[in-house]
């Protein structure tokens, strides 16, 4: 029925500015986690895609997590702390430097921790591995961002583990000598092979 001229709509129906403002913040925040999961997610398939022989390696180095972790508290946490220190001071030259050192410390986290994707990605194998061996990122990948979701936990603990063992896998890399050539021994005189003189024809007389 049409409402009588003069006549208010029943109570609850008319729009409630507070609850605009909450719907609106609810689905900024959402939107806003789907694209740093995103971003996440590309950035290691970028690793990947880039380096593939290096992110094997860093999953396999993710073996000994204990070490990783120690070695990248050793290099992001004081480069963290530097790139903060620059960025509060009031040069701004400072601040953009401290922002770049910050920066970096965090693209070479993500960078490291992709090896920590396909290492996931392995434990959640599929026959399609073998034509698409970058399918094993994106499980891992997708697998590791939720995870991150978990409140506080995820926020802090698990996002951040994986940062500081990232650079732990970069700077692990950088030190790790690279394996030397095995050269064949050498065979004893009379096992060594005969070589063959070539004929030579001659003239007839």
């Amino acid at each position: 029925m049409l409402l009588a001229a003069g006549s208010r709509p029943r109570r609850g129906t008319e729009f409630n500015p507070k609850q605009i403002m909450y719907l609106s913040a609810v689905i900024g925040w959402t939107l806003a986690i789907a694209a740093l999961m995103a971003v996440f997610i590309c950035s290691w398939l970028g690793a990947f895609a880039l380096w593939p022989e290096f992110v094997k390696r860093g999953a396999d180095r993710y073996s000994r997590p204990l070490s990783l972790t120690g070695i990248g508290l050793v290099v992001a946490v004081p480069g963290a702390l530097a790139g903060i220190a620059l960025a509060s001071l009031n040069h701004p030259l400072m601040k953009f430097l401290g922002i770049t050192v910050m920066t970096s410390v965090f693209l070479v986290g993500v960078a490291g921790s992709a090896g920590l994707c396909l290492r996931v990605g392995r434990g959640l194998a599929s026959p399609a591995d073998q034509s698409r061996p970058w399918m094993a990122v994106v499980r891992g990948g997708v697998v590791l961002a939720f995870i991150c979701l978990f409140p506080l936990v995820g926020w802090i603990g698990v996002l951040g583990w994986m940062l500081i063992s990232g650079c732990g896998v970069i700077v692990s890399a950088r030190l790790a000598k690279a394996p030397q050539p095995v050269m064949a021994p050498a065979l004893p005189p009379d096992l060594k092979p005969a070589v063959s003189e070539p004929a030579v024809e001659r003239p007839d007389a």
